[in-house]
């Protein structure tokens, strides 16, 4: 099914290529987080995460702790105190991924933002290089197998996002 979807879009294509003089390609996203901003707020992010990154260490050494100690006392344990200390395993476990999750969509959250900030900037600088270069088409560097770095404009626009 994606292999037919893939020949049906370039099938698709095929008559905009052929029309196309000039052609490039970009990684969009990319450029983007290859950027000095896009740096600056992953490191500002770090630190505004930083408490939360040490809690969920701390989670994952005290259930790690308590795995072992369930592992290595199992036998000497009392079939309630095995059920207790399973039990206190697992909340462990649960807090961890629970925190772990929190802190995966908040960094998405904040990373989306900041993608939707700075595309209008990347769209500008895309503009300006587009007309310079007179080029009529530019393909999503993601979507390709292969293309020659020739063709790339992504560290073109790194470099123009850099400058302001």
């Amino acid at each position: 099914m994606k292999f037919v979807k893939l020949l049906l879009g370039a099938f698709l294509m095929a008559p905009m290529i052929a029309m196309a003089q000039n052609y490039a390609v970009l990684d969009i996203e990319g450029a983007i987080s290859a950027s000095k901003q896009a740096k600056a707020v992953k490191e500002q992010l770090q630190l505004q995460q930083a408490g939360q990154r040490h809690q969920l260490m701390a989670l994952a050494e005290e259930g790690n702790g308590l795995n072992k100690k369930l592992e290595k006392e199992a036998d000497f344990l009392s079939e309630g105190e095995r059920k207790a200390l399973l039990l206190q395993v697992q909340k462990k476990f649960q807090q961890f991924q629970e925190l772990k999750l929190q802190l995966q969509q908040e960094t998405q959250k904040q990373e989306k933002a900041f993608l939707q900030q700075l595309r209008p900037k990347v769209e500008e600088i895309l503009k300006v290089i587009v007309e310079k270069n007179k080029i009529d088409l530019i393909f999503n560097k993601r979507a390709l197998v292969y293309t020659a770095p020739l063709y790339d404009l992504t560290a073109q626009v790194v470099e123009e996002l850099n400058k302001q």
